[in-house]
C-alpha cells in the first residue's frame, strides 16, 4: 500500500534512537530522520543527545522523547 499527501496527524514521525553504554553511565541520541537534499545537509530534523547515569533513567528520558510517559 502506498500512501501520499499523508495526513501528519494520522502518521506519526519516525524517531530513531541509540543507547550506548559508556564509563559514566549511558549516551542517549534520538533524531528524527530527513531527506537531504535541496539546502538541507544533515540527514535528521532534530537531533538530541544526553549523557545519562543510569539505564533507567535513559529508559525513562526515551519513553519521554517517544511520547510514551
Amino acid at each position: 500500500m502506498m500512501i501520499t499527501n499523508a495526513n501528519p496527524s494520522i502518521i506519526p514521525p519516525r524517531i530513531d534512537y541509540c543507547l550506548t553504554a559508556t564509563e559514566q553511565g549511558w549516551q542517549l541520541t534520538a533524531w528524527e530522520p530527513a531527506i537531504v537534499g535541496g539546502n538541507r545537509v544533515k540527514p535528521y530534523l532534530w537531533k538530541f543527545n544526553s549523557e545519562l547515569q543510569t539505564l533507567q533513567e535513559a529508559h525513562r528520558t526515551l519513553q519521554l522523547i517517544l511520547g510514551e510517559e
